[in-house]
């Protein structure tokens, strides 16, 4: 990745998100380069190359680097260093460095699916209330750890929550404030989930991850349901938003909510009909098209299944 922090050196100043083909002759996909706010980069890269691909890299200024490889397989060396670095399918690669160049090789034989975070030095001494170098290396390094003159260099395996997340950002696009903001907290949670990691396998803090993950997944599904009520998405989709499949997503919400995904829409629906009801001048037809009922008897019916009246009794005693 260090040739592509020089490619796109001229927007580290500036928030963007920015997809470039790659070209025909060296295959098919694209390149994505993303800046939620100064001083991080996200890289997404998602092509099939036609033949094995060699990319010699000058000397660059490394920030802390995350790649995580989700298909392919990338060949690397660092110049000036014996050992060779090999990115595989399912794991992530940690890399904290100075001035440093290399020669990359990317494999032909499956696609390319690979995202990479940069974060400067400061932007995690901003964070952690600490000096930048200072802050990367506490992060990195446990107290009977060794740390090389130039570099730092660690690898994992990529755990199933870390995939959600990861899925989440290669979906979702980063272009005003909230979108930025979004990506910030994910990239922050992913840091901390991969330190975590690095300092210990112990269950029991996976296991706690897992869970905080599965509270993910409802909080993220309570929020498009709520955000959508007039025209939700159907289960498969709203898996999907959210990084997971249907199966799961089902289970998570029984097991957090103890009611299923379409039972927290109805929830939802007529929560917001008891406030709309409140205003006499909209009619019946009004109130059921504002919560996505297609008819006033689908509206009427739900509305005194769920209240044991139906809505003309409600409003009647509102009165």
């Amino acid at each position: 990745m260090m040739d592509l922090i020089q490619k796109y050196q001229s927007y580290h100043n500036k928030c963007h998100d920015i997809s470039y083909s790659i070209p025909d002759i060296k295959g098919r996909g694209y390149f994505r380069s993303i800046c939620p706010r100064k001083g991080i980069w996200i890289f997404q890269e998602e092509y099939q190359l036609r033949e094995e691909f060699s990319v010699k890299t000058c000397n660059t200024s490394l920030p802390m680097g995350i790649s995580y490889c989700l298909s392919g397989r990338v060949d690397w060396s660092v110049e000036g260093r014996e050992e060779q670095y090999t990115t595989g399918k399912g794991q992530s690669e940690f890399l904290f460095a100075g001035e440093t160049g290399g020669v990359s090789t990317y494999g032909a034989d499956e696609p390319i699916v690979i995202i990479s975070i940069m974060i400067c030095p400061e932007v995690m001494g901003m964070y952690l209330d600490m000096p930048g170098n200072s802050a990367c290396d506490y992060m990195l390094i446990e107290p009977h750890e060794e740390k090389g003159d130039d570099i730092l260099y660690k690898k994992c395996d990529i755990p199933g929550y870390v995939r959600q997340i990861l899925h989440q950002l290669m979906r979702s696009p980063c272009e005003n404030i909230s979108e930025r903001l979004l990506f910030q907290s994910k990239v922050l949670e992913l840091v901390a989930l991969q330190m975590e990691q690095i300092g210990s396998n112990n269950t029991g803090i996976r296991k706690r991850y897992e869970t905080a993950a599965a509270g993910t997944i409802v909080s993220e599904a309570k929020n498009i349901i709520s955000a959508r009520m007039k025209s939700p998405p159907s289960l498969k989709s709203l898996a999907h938003m959210i990084g997971t499949n249907e199966t799961k997503l089902k289970k998570v919400f029984r097991e957090k909510c103890n009611t299923t995904v379409y039972g927290y829409l109805t929830e939802c629906r007529m929560q917001k009909a008891c406030d709309l009801l409140k205003d006499h001048s909209q009619t019946m037809s009004e109130i059921g098209a504002e919560l996505g009922y297609s008819e006033r008897t689908h509206f009427c019916r739900a509305f005194t299944r769920y209240f044991g009246m139906p809505p003309s009794q409600y409003r009647m005693k509102l009165r």
